[in-house]
């Protein structure tokens, strides 16, 4: 047990730095001037081609098989939601939508990124307790 004694409170921690940050830069975004928005999502748009190869990278060095399709599900999802962005982008939903607008929808994409970023929270807090009672589990074995 020992040796994942902390590893989730330090995930935990980088996750809760990534959040604040996030919220950060969204505010920012938010009372930001129309050429300011335009060249950070320029550079969020570099960043993120950089995260999918740092994904495809993540997704080949895996040791373990589990790992190996956790990122490719990460992988996946991320091409599927772009793919969903880009299309809504592209596509004149006004006349389907009720005069929605594009950034009505990008609005309502970034809406919904939000609440999956929220489910995964959910679900890694139950990865997490089942890894841990595994692990409870074993040493009640060893213990035996």
């Amino acid at each position: 047990m020992e040796q994942n004694i902390g590893l989730f409170s330090a995930k935990l921690e980088d996750l809760a730095e990534k959040a604040a940050l996030m919220q950060r830069h969204i505010a920012e975004l938010e009372s930001a001037d129309p050429d300011e928005v335009r060249r950070a999502r320029a550079h969020l748009e570099a960043e993120w081609a950089d995260v999918i190869v740092e994904l495809k990278n993540r997704a080949k060095a895996m040791r373990f098989l589990t790992g190996q399709q956790l990122s490719q599900v990460q992988l996946e999802y991320c091409r599927r939601a772009a793919d969903i962005l880009h299309d809504s982008l592209k596509t004149n939903w006004s006349a389907v939508a009720g005069g929605a607008s594009k950034s009505d929808e990008a609005a309502l994409y970034a809406e919904y990124a939000i609440d999956f970023a929220a489910l995964a929270m959910r679900y890694a807090l139950l990865a997490t307790a089942t890894a841990l009672d595994m692990q409870y589990e074993e040493e009640r074995n060893k213990d035996e």
